[in-house]
């Protein structure tokens, strides 16, 4: 994932932000179309991209998630064995308003003749389509 990943995002990131990737070593496969997750991944790395202005460090982890019945339930999914990806950036970050809408297919921060506005919807359907869910901090 990580090598193909950042041979992709280094040239939409630039010299703007250093990335960073964590993937833990026994990672096992997930039921999902991996162009569709590799899509969402660099969507996220967009909007990490576009949350550093004066560039920054965007981290991307991968992890096992074993989900209880209690943990599946606060995020509305099913008990099980999960893999969680994180993008993280140290830019501006987001309101409690804008994460609120931010997965709203009509709701955008960008201004007339930016970009679409569109991808964490995009993110958010591919993750529910996969019995998964996505968490904004």
């Amino acid at each position: 994932m990580q090598i193909g990943l950042h041979h992709l995002a280094k040239p939409m990131l630039g010299d703007r932000a250093e990335l960073d990737f964590n993937v833990a070593p026994d990672l096992s496969a997930v039921a999902v179309d991996g162009s569709r997750l590799q899509t969402a991944i660099l969507n996220l790395l967009l909007n990490a991209r576009d949350a550093l202005p004066g560039g920054g460090r965007i981290v991307v982890t991968a992890r096992h998630l074993p989900l209880d019945l209690e943990a599946a339930r606060s995020l509305g999914v099913e008990p099980g064995p999960y893999v969680q990806i994180s993008v993280k950036d140290n830019g501006s970050g987001m309101s409690q308003e804008v994460r609120e809408r931010a997965v709203n297919p009509f709701f955008t921060t960008k201004r007339a003749g930016e970009a679409m506005g569109l991808r964490l919807s995009m993110v958010h359907r591919f993750a529910k389509q996969s019995g998964g869910t996505i968490h904004l901090h």
